[in-house]
């Protein structure tokens, strides 16, 4: 698959969160004001590039040829809690006044399975170590644009009248039910079409 269709059908046709659906929780916890979820989301990007191509290192250098592949779901888990606290010190040591907001969601981001979720897809995919860089970065720009969608319908929601069983949750959960039908208008036949 080219870049660009590695791209498209990681942001639009297989959004790690309203397609695949492995996130949970934290996608409903984020998303209360929109600058939390931008910020959540960029971090949450930056990571899985990373950690995506870790993870490529690691099972293309030492879990292949040792016939250790059966342990890439340990092994991946490791290397993602061991790297979080490392990006999150390099970010704190380069960019002292952003990362000041931005370092409650690290041990957010360590235990999110959408980060581990695409170091497997990739793997399993056979991507090279650019197309694992490539595929990290592009899932987790879908994660940070369904976080950012949902924060704004959320703010728009408190200005209108909602039934009182319908408030909190349960419109979130339509809601998001409602943007991973909008998502299904992008499927395979929409991507083939694109990049031909």
């Amino acid at each position: 698959m080219s870049y660009i269709g590695i791209i498209v059908s990681l942001v639009f046709v297989n959004n790690i969160v309203l397609s695949q659906l492995i996130v949970g929780q934290p996608f409903l916890d984020i998303t209360r004001d929109t600058k939390t979820s931008l910020s959540f989301g960029l971090v949450l990007c930056a990571l899985s590039a990373l950690c995506c191509l870790a993870t490529w290192g690691l099972y293309h250098a030492l879990l292949r040829p040792l016939g250790l592949g059966y342990l890439q779901t340990l092994a991946f888990i490791m290397l993602i809690s061991g790297l979080t606290p490392l990006c999150d010190l390099v970010f704190a040591k380069t960019l002292p006044v952003p990362h000041g907001r931005l370092r409650a969601f690290f041990p957010l981001v360590s235990t999110n399975c959408a980060v581990l979720g695409i170091c497997l897809i990739s793997v399993r995919s056979g991507y090279t170590a650019l197309e694992s860089l490539l595929a990290g970065a592009a899932a987790g720009a879908g994660y940070c644009l369904a976080l950012v969608l949902l924060a704004t319908m959320r703010e728009a929601m408190k200005k209108e009248w909602i039934p009182r069983p319908f408030r909190g949750v349960p419109i979130t959960l339509v809601s998001a039910g409602l943007m991973a039908l909008a998502f299904m208008a992008f499927d395979e036949a929409l991507l083939q079409n694109l990049l031909e």
